[in-house]
């Protein structure tokens, strides 16, 4: 099972695989600062996962730059070398979670009523962890990649 865990006290970000298929993986992504959290499922390209795999490493092997994994939605999960030099990685991210609309048809045409898309914007930025995490990291986003639909087991 895939799952990875960023950060410490007061913040920490939580990465765990739902689903795989033939081209998309699906993560349900958590951050959780000072006991408050939310989590949000994103769905990614496996070409897509393959990119940042290799930016990741690249960026770890340099320690400096940064890499980004965008989802189809339009959000993004980044990270970034801060410090450069000393091994610190830094995690940050924005999504929007759109929750369900509503949507309502009455009998009179001056009565239609159709929802549209709000959604909340979540923005993060600031989750530290050490560079030591990453080679794991990259190891289960391999075995990740690597897998079949069929052979995921949630």
């Amino acid at each position: 099972m895939f799952y990875a865990e960023f950060g410490a006290s007061p913040a920490k970000l939580t990465i765990r695989v739902s689903k795989i298929t033939s081209d998309s993986i699906a993560f349900n992504v958590s951050v959780t600062i000072e006991g408050y959290g939310f989590e949000y499922p994103i769905f990614v390209l496996r070409k897509t996962v393959i990119e940042f795999a290799e930016r990741l490493r690249t960026m770890h092997a340099a320690l400096s730059g940064s890499c980004w994994l965008s989802e189809v939605g339009g959000g993004t999960l980044c990270a970034y070398v801060g410090n450069e030099g000393r091994g610190r990685i830094i995690f940050g991210g924005k999504y929007t979670l759109y929750p369900p609309t509503e949507h309502k048809v009455a009998k009179e045409p001056q009565f239609l009523r159709v929802g549209f898309r709000q959604g909340v914007e979540i923005n993060f930025d600031g989750i530290e962890t050490d560079q030591s995490y990453i080679p794991d990291f990259l190891q289960q986003l391999v075995s990740l990649i690597a897998a079949r639909s069929e052979d995921y087991e949630d």
